[in-house]
């Protein structure tokens, strides 16, 4: 494996769906390399992607096919795609916002994340959409997800990709100060309360088992309840233990005394499981 390869320029998939963002180390994920595995990817090709032309579309942008990912991903990315232009009206149309300062630091410092954000936002407000929230509701949901791992900023490079399971006490612990401090970095500045308490809760659960104040259901904003689901699917999807979209819901199914299994049955009816 290239060591030092990083990707040059984003790259998307067929629906418009960001797949690998500008600045990534893929050798630092090998959960990333897990995920590519679905649309049939390996290192190799990657670097030949990036060198010639062969999947540049008509203005330039480096589009990989999806037919390795399954019908029911297709069918989800329909109603995903339809999604990304309300995402881009509330986060990239809002330069005269304050906390617009903080996404090109956000893009360029963790990249990575950046793309993972961005899924975990579109699926936040696709499940949202379904529960009927309104549309400034639906805002704070898409802000508060979107910079909801904001705080990984001010944690040490050397636990982004890590696998948690190996952490020691130590890592643990400031890997989950990553929430209260993503919060201290939006504190000063407007952005709605919803979309705070999004980033300060969404790893919380609803047995209170949960960081960083381990709050039990009724002390969540049901707002973080959704983003905790969709960040968690999002995650799930890069397990070297679920291959199957079945697989990942069975678990998330199986989960209910952590994330509010309402919204997980609303995740699984966008992939029509």
């Amino acid at each position: 494996m290239d060591k030092e390869l990083v990707i040059q320029e984003d790259i998307f998939n067929e629906q418009g769906v960001l797949i690998l963002s500008k600045g990534t180390r893929v050798d630092h994920n090998r959960h990333l390399l897990k995920k590519l595995k679905c649309y049939g990817i390996d290192i190799q090709e990657l670097i030949n992607i990036q060198k010639n032309n062969l999947y540049r579309d008509e203005w330039g942008k480096i589009v990989i096919p999806t037919h390795n990912i399954g019908e029911k991903y297709e069918v989800f990315y329909e109603k995903y795609y339809a999604t990304i232009p309300l995402i881009q009206d509330i986060i990239y149309k809002k330069k005269a916002e304050r906390w617009y300062i903080h996404l090109n630091t956000y893009i360029n410092t963790l990249p990575w994340y950046y793309s993972h954000s961005m899924n975990v936002a579109i699926i936040a407000a696709l499940i949202a959409k379904q529960c009927k929230y309104t549309e400034e509701e639906i805002q704070e949901i898409v802000l508060g997800a979107f910079f909801h791992d904001i705080g990984m900023m001010l944690i040490p490079n050397n636990l982004h990709y890590e696998n948690r399971n190996t952490f020691s006490q130590e890592e643990h612990v400031i890997f989950e100060k990553h929430c209260e401090l993503g919060v201290g970095v939006i504190q000063n500045i407007k952005f709605p309360e919803v979309s705070k308490n999004i980033i300060l809760q969404h790893h919380e659960c609803l047995d209170g088992s949960g960081y960083p104040h381990k709050l039990r259901g009724e002390k969540m904003i049901e707002q973080s309840k959704i983003v905790a689901v969709a960040d968690c699917f999002e995650y799930q999807t890069y397990s070297d233990k679920r291959n199957k979209l079945e697989d990942i819901l069975e678990y998330m199914r199986s989960q209910s005394n952590k994330y509010e299994i309402k919204y997980v049955e609303y995740l699984a009816y966008l992939f029509e499981c």
